[in-house]
């Protein structure tokens, strides 16, 4: 509905008008009335209002007067004025400063309803306007951060709204801000042509920031709002054509700052992404003996380690699927739906805790699993030995030579226990290996090959690949892609 003030120094009329017509029903609401023109005044701009009626001859301020202040403050409304008698400098004057129509009282019924009903289909017509051109606004700006935009268009858009985007530099700055400050930001930004600006979510504005005028932006805004906005910068560049690299530095910050929820004001820089070859390495030792309890506190580590240096949260991700990817290797019970299922979850989360409570979701099913088998002593030390000399030419009748066991035996239990024959699961563990070195080394991929036990580069090529779905070329490009 469409906000009404009315405006009268004598009650009876204020009364009356409220009475005159059925208000709601041509969609109207009267939010207020006012004594004086200051009264007016100070109600505009303390509260929306879409059409005031209001009286010439008033104490403080007259009607006219209210009207030139209330423009003057940029207050925007259609009016309507109200007076005793005909007075032709007051309707000349109004109708200079915009008035719909000069109503005599008393107020005839039919007149106010017609002069109401133009102005709703004014609104309407604005409204609709506004909306379009909202949208418009906000469809050039999102497709210029994403730098998806032909910047011929954006060009035009930018002369035929009247809006300036040619400047010697460029700088994306992201807000989160409290939905109760949204209006206050907001007209802060529109008092300066220096900043372009639209709502990417419900929590956050994105401003771009023209002419190195982010000091003079953050001072004014801290100033004014001190701590109910947080603030993520962008790096200043030269051209327009490189805004959405200034935005992807500003995103990266937000998201950093939701995943691991810091208590900080701003993130001042990236981290540079810190490896972990050797924790992966000892996780995939303790994962090969299947103990829960290790594997949880080596999972533990990785992630605390992450959180400790404020790693990029996509970084965390890829290798948070990457352990699900080992957990699916070793475990081969479990369901490739369920472990689709579990990257998707990943892939999906907003906070480092939620990561961790999908890594320990996955190993409390697997912990009830009914085919998790808990491995006899002889098991354990085979696998101790791949895990020691899994560069060697390993085969199961050396190893049951120097654990004193019948190789017929020893191959039966171990396929029993670990639901794998013995080459396939020295097979499953040198890949593993190989995954860790593709993405936390630079090594060729023919030494990684070698490295984890492989003579033949072209055996390492055809295993990688039947086991992952990918060569380790693709392997490597798809994940370091995505950091």
């Amino acid at each position: 509905m469409y906000k009404v003030l009315i405006v009268d120094d004598e009650y009876m009329i204020l009364m009356g008008l409220q009475k005159l017509i059925d208000w709601e029903s041509l969609n109207l609401t009267i939010v207020g009335t006012a004594k004086n023109g200051q009264e007016a005044l100070d109600f505009v701009v303390a509260n929306p209002v879409d059409i005031v009626l209001t009286d010439v001859t008033m104490p403080l301020l007259s009607g006219i007067e209210f009207i030139k202040e209330a423009q003057r403050l940029n207050q925007q409304f259609k009016t309507i004025i109200l007076s005793g008698y005909q007075e032709f400098d007051y309707i000349k004057e109004g109708m200079q400063l915009g008035a719909a129509n000069y109503l005599v009282k008393p107020v005839d019924k039919i007149e106010l309803k017609e002069t109401l009903l133009k102005l709703i289909n004014e609104l309407d017509s604005q409204k609709e306007n506004f909306q379009n051109e909202d949208l418009l606004y906000r469809s050039m700006l999102n497709d210029w951060l994403l730098n998806t935009v032909d910047y011929d268009a954006l060009n035009r858009w930018a002369t035929s709204s009247g809006r300036t985007i040619v400047s010697e530099n460029y700088q994306v700055v992201l807000f989160k801000i409290k939905p109760k400050e949204q209006e206050s930001l907001k007209k802060e930004l529109l008092s300066n042509s220096h900043y372009l600006f639209f709502m990417v979510s419900e929590t956050e504005l994105a401003v771009i920031v023209m002419d190195s005028r982010k000091d003079e932006l953050m001072f004014d805004l801290t100033t004014k709002m001190q701590d109910n906005v947080l603030v993520f910068e962008g790096t200043v560049v030269a051209t327009m054509e490189e805004v959405g690299g200034s935005y992807q530095t500003a995103k990266g910050k937000l998201e950093t700052f939701t995943f691991y929820d810091k208590d900080i004001l701003i993130v001042e820089k990236e981290k540079s992404s810190q490896f972990l070859p050797e924790s992966f390495k000892q996780f995939a030792e303790v994962l090969a003996l299947q103990d829960l309890t290790k594997i949880k506190a080596a999972m533990q580590e990785i992630l605390t380690h992450f959180e400790q240096n404020v790693e990029q949260p996509k970084m965390v991700k890829q290798h948070a699927n990457l352990l699900l990817m080992h957990l699916h290797l070793q475990f081969t019970f479990i369901e490739n739906t369920l472990f689709q299922e579990k990257i998707n979850e990943v892939n999906q989360a907003k906070k480092l805790k939620d990561v961790e409570n999908i890594l320990l979701e996955m190993l409390q099913i697997i912990e009830l699993d009914e085919h998790l088998v808990i491995y006899s002593p002889i098991t354990q030390q085979v696998i101790e030995l791949v895990q020691t000399s899994y560069r060697e030419d390993l085969n199961l009748k050396m190893i049951a030579k120097k654990l004193h066991v019948n190789v017929m035996y020893l191959g039966q239990l171990f396929k029993k226990e670990t639901k794998k024959s013995f080459s396939t699961y020295l097979n499953d563990y040198r890949i593993k290996l190989a995954q860790n070195l593709l993405l936390h080394s630079t090594d060729p991929i023919n030494d990684i090959a070698l490295n984890v036990g492989y003579q033949s580069s072209g055996y390492f090529y055809k295993n990688f690949k039947k086991k992952c779905g990918v060569s380790p070329k693709e392997f490597r490009e798809h994940y370091l892609n995505r950091k």
